[in-house]
């Protein structure tokens, strides 16, 4: 009697229900197979990354925590920012005693949001679709480059 030089593996329930394999998808998410599991008992699906973000995430492409720690400024002081001047980064007056906010370009700059949905997800395109248009709406001439920055996901 030979032996077989390969192993068949039976297809996962994951395999069958989603089409692809927890490893890969989790390779290609940068996340663990347990965060994959979890995305299904949460939403439903494993291509959705996180709830539904609100205004100030979809504005800013930066979660609050995030913000705290680019500016140095209170949770509070960057919703009153981002509630009168549309902007958390908005600076009302410049203080000799405080001068501005301290913002590193080169570090803080670049892309740091991942839209709220895999590009596999079924309402990708539709939510993409409302993003947009609100992108342009907050940055009607483009200064800020919302829609450059975090429109072309």
């Amino acid at each position: 009697m030979t032996k077989r030089k390969y192993n068949l593996v039976k297809p996962t329930k994951f395999f069958k229900k989603w089409g692809i394999d927890t490893k890969m998808l989790a390779q290609q998410e940068d996340v663990s197979r347990t965060a994959l599991h979890m995305r299904v008992q949460l939403y439903g699906t494993p291509f959705q990354r996180k709830q539904q973000p609100n205004k100030f995430e979809l504005a800013t492409g930066r979660a609050c925590s995030e913000l705290v720690e680019i500016t140095g400024l209170k949770p509070t002081a960057i919703y009153s920012r981002f509630r009168q001047f549309n902007d958390p980064f908005h600076v009302p007056h410049k203080n000799w005693l405080f001068g501005d906010v301290n913002y590193d370009e080169e570090k803080y700059g670049r892309y740091m949001f991942k839209f709220w949905l895999h590009p596999r997800h079924p309402d990708y395109q539709t939510e993409r679709a409302k993003w947009l248009p609100f992108l342009e709406s907050i940055d009607p001439t483009g200064e800020k480059n919302y829609v450059k920055l975090y429109g072309g996901l």
